[in-house]
């Protein structure tokens, strides 16, 4: 159960996943405040084994809470100790349907050690694993799908026209199609530069986390003012950088230091200060990650062709395979591996995904894929290894992925 070592912890999982009590209506606040009260009453219930109780209470709070996934996970933890695996796995079912992405927990929560040698485990954990998978990828870029209204400024969202189509290949003697112009006058970024008031420019973050054994990689652009924007998903103008990135903030050195200090969010406040070590060939180390500067694609063409790419989080390794095709088409497959140990048994699995399909574009520093069902994947793309070729790149970067040719 998430936590039966710590009611304070659980509460304070409960509080991360549901609205602040200033955005409930007085009857979601009220009983947000009875849900905190009988939580411990219920983790008490659990572990001393009166689980018609700990279900009663836990039942409760789905009812005032359908869409929190956590009453639903701990409710599978109540049913698996009570003996009622169907009932667990049910109630599992639904914790993923509502988002439940935490792969490590699932894995380790010795509530749950009577199911994980059930065949329908891996079917869970495959759906957690593509939770997390999914939640990281939208935390990488914050475009949403077009929806009437208001909408953020015109620069935050450059035009994108779904019908457009890149040029077949030239024959012999042509030139190659150029990048589409997408957005006209959209704003670029600042020319990457070391200064002596810190770094100016668009970098590539990579970070390595050993606890997870799990690599970390984002796209950092620090703009001439002094302000430091994560995964921007618009153009440069300061409009779009604070509309689309994921963390923002501003920085400025202070001795060998590099602070950088968080402007908007829940995390407004907070401070990272690390020693900056700016490096010879233009790149630099902080926070205990490497950041390199980021150059555009210098032909859309250049990219056309199958590739592959993925991610890892505990527990799960999801793979990606992106063809791109000349006439501006795109098909996107992908498929998953799955490991849970337990009490010395190891039980994997895998499972192919789903291909989604659509268009594609590169227009300055971005691409963008639009999805046949309308969803948008919008990210910084740049080339990635032959400095020697840079034309035709062995790698390229977009969406939180390093693509590599797929031989």
């Amino acid at each position: 159960m998430k936590t039966s070592i710590a009611v304070s912890i659980l509460i304070a999982a409960l509080l991360s996943v549901v609205q602040p009590m200033s955005a409930q209506t007085p009857e979601a606040a009220a009983r947000r405040s009875a849900i905190e009260s009988f939580y411990p009453v219920m983790i008490q219930a659990n572990n001393a084994g009166n689980y018609a109780k700990a279900r009663s209470l836990c039942q409760k709070a789905i009812e005032w809470e359908p869409q929190n996934w956590l009453h639903y996970y701990n409710l599978a933890c109540i049913e698996a100790k009570a003996g009622d695996p169907d009932a667990a796995f049910a109630a599992l079912t639904q914790a993923n349907l509502k988002g439940f992405a935490d792969t490590e927990g699932l894995n380790s929560d010795s509530d749950l050690a009577s199911l994980r040698m059930d065949a329908r485990f891996k079917n869970i954990m495959f759906q957690t694993a593509q939770n997390a998978i999914n939640q990281k990828g939208a935390q990488a870029n914050t475009t949403p799908t077009q929806t009437p209204g208001p909408t953020a400024p015109a620069a935050a969202m450059p035009k994108f026209d779904p019908n457009r189509r890149l040029t077949p290949a030239a024959p012999a003697g042509n030139h190659a199609p150029s990048l589409s112009s997408g957005t006209g006058q959209a704003t670029a970024p600042a020319p990457a530069n070391l200064s002596d008031s810190g770094p100016v420019g668009l970098y590539f973050m990579t970070r390595s986390w050993i606890a997870t054994g799990s690599l970390e990689r984002a796209i950092w652009y620090f703009s001439p003012d002094g302000m430091a924007y994560e995964n921007p998903t618009g153009d440069f103008s300061a409009a779009s950088l604070s509309a689309t990135a994921s963390d923002q903030g501003q920085f400025h050195l202070e001795g060998k230091n590099l602070v950088f200090t968080r402007t908007k969010g829940k995390n407004t406040g907070k401070q990272d200060s690390s020693e900056y070590d700016p490096q010879p060939e233009g790149g630099f180390y902080w926070n205990t990650g490497s950041f390199i500067p980021v150059k555009a694609l210098t032909s859309a063409r250049s990219i056309v062709g199958k590739w592959q790419g993925g991610f890892s989080v505990i527990g799960a390794a999801v793979a990606r395979t992106l063809d791109l095709h000349a006439d501006g088409s795109f098909n996107l497959s992908g498929g998953a591996t799955i490991s849970a140990e337990s009490d010395g048994s190891v039980v994997r699995a895998g499972s192919s995904g789903q291909v989604s399909q659509g268009t594609w574009e590169v227009s300055g520093y971005f691409m963008t894929l639009t999805g046949s069902n309308g969803n948008i994947r919008r990210s910084v793309a740049f080339p990635f290894g032959d400095s020697a070729n840079p034309g035709i790149p062995d790698k390229f970067y977009f969406d939180g992925i390093m693509w590599s040719p797929l031989k």
